[in-house]
């Protein structure tokens, strides 16, 4: 059991070592990706990242590296991603004074994923190119078949459609058979690109795929993520409830595990379908939440829902105002 805050911060000052052999020790028996593992690790965020930073200093490079695995997960999903960032950073030169080129690599990837979650498309992609001639140097089908993966992703938010199909499909094409999430995966952006393109049959199809794969797998976020986008089916065909349902389905999921971006996601997408309807007060409180979190996050969706967010709460000045003068009318008929 950890003692208290105070103990462990003059331990930082005066016994350095103790302290980073207590968290590093934390950390290893809490890798897994687990909401106990995560709750756990989640009030100490902060020493984490300063025991890191020391073992990067004391030139502890393998420890360095453990440290980074255990912890990536959890700090993505909670969305700690400058802590996050920092620990990247750290780790990728570590394996880079291991010599490690397979670890360097693989880390300099999920670098990339966190830079796409930012919004920095340039680099991230520069980043996946530089890394697909790595992983063909060291014959890595799998490690290929992500940076492929990874780069349709990138294609399709820069609406380069038929570039994001093609890496997709390559994906596809090198996944092995018993590679069934990173299938499911694949399939589940195939299904974005098509909507983009507004080929919706198409889109329901590869969404199917995917949530049967990920349901076999019992992969949460994966079925959360295939619930949200057919609610976007939905919305499109109209049907409004069953939109509602899955969305609130999905987010759900999303908050059962803490995930931070899922949850501002689906709060967002929620209070989209209020406004749909009209139903400003119950919109509020969601795109409050779901702003909150992306700008915490600094997700590149953070601006748009800010200007949404900024928008309702203007119209329900608007109609608070509307509504007072018509009491006012009201009551000055009255008399």
């Amino acid at each position: 059991m950890l003692k208290d805050a105070d103990y462990w911060s003059e331990k930082y000052r005066t016994n350095t070592a103790e302290y980073v052999n207590r968290y590093f020790a934390l950390a290893m028996s809490h890798g897994r990706s687990t909401i106990v593992d995560y709750d756990t690790l989640e009030p100490e965020v902060d020493n984490l990242v300063k025991v890191m930073e020391r073992l990067s200093e004391w030139e502890k490079w393998e420890r360095v590296c453990f440290l980074m695995w255990a912890l990536e997960n959890f700090l993505s999903i909670r969305g700690y991603w400058d802590a996050l960032r920092i620990c990247f950073d750290h780790a990728i030169h570590a394996a880079r004074m291991l010599g490690n080129a397979r670890d360097e690599a693989a880390l300099s990837g999920n670098l990339a994923e966190l830079l796409m979650q930012i919004g920095d498309m340039i680099e991230a992609k520069q980043v996946y190119l530089r890394l697909l001639t790595t992983f063909e140097q060291l014959g890595k089908k799998r490690d290929i078949a992500v940076t492929y993966h990874n780069l349709g992703i990138i294609a399709k938010r820069t609406k380069e459609y038929a570039e994001a199909r093609s890496y997709l499909e390559q994906s596809l094409a090198i996944k092995e058979v018993n590679d069934e999430k990173g299938i499911a995966y694949s399939l589940h952006e195939l299904g974005n690109v098509a909507i983009k393109e507004e080929d919706y049959p198409a889109a329901r199809n590869y969404y199917k795929q995917s949530l049967t794969i990920s349901k076999k797998l019992g992969d949460q976020n994966g079925i959360a993520d295939g619930l949200g986008q057919l609610a976007l089916l939905a919305i499109i065909e109209g049907n409004l409830v069953e939109a509602e349902r899955l969305y609130k389905q999905a987010l759900a999921i999303k908050q059962a595990f803490g995930n931070v971006l899922g949850i501002a996601i689906y709060k967002y997408n929620l209070a989209l379908l209020c406004l749909d309807q009209g139903h400003l007060e119950e919109a509020l409180p969601l795109l409050e939440d779901s702003v909150k979190k992306l700008e915490h996050l600094g997700h590149y969706e953070a601006p748009m829902a800010r200007k949404k967010l900024t928008l309702v709460q203007r119209m329900l000045q608007a109609k608070q105002a509307i509504q007072g003068f018509i009491q006012k009318i009201k009551f000055l008929w009255r008399r």
